[in-house]
């Protein structure tokens, strides 16, 4: 246990390298190409992201 939490702790941030599915590295494409915005609808089958309706990207004018 200890190895391991060495081992998480000693990458950027703290995240692990594993092998995602392309159906999640497709959707966090999209979030990443939205930066903010909406997604109203996301469809999940069998534990993958399926589709996303609605998609919205917005604007944010800062007024400081």
């Amino acid at each position: 246990m200890a190895k391991e939490i060495h081992r998480i702790n000693s990458r950027p941030h703290g995240y692990r390298t594993t092998s995602i599915h392309p159906a999640w590295r497709a959707f966090i494409t999209l979030c990443d190409s939205i930066q903010y915005g909406e997604i109203e609808k996301l469809s999940i089958k069998e534990g993958l992201p399926v589709a996303a309706e609605e998609v919205r990207k917005k604007t944010k004018f800062n007024t400081n």
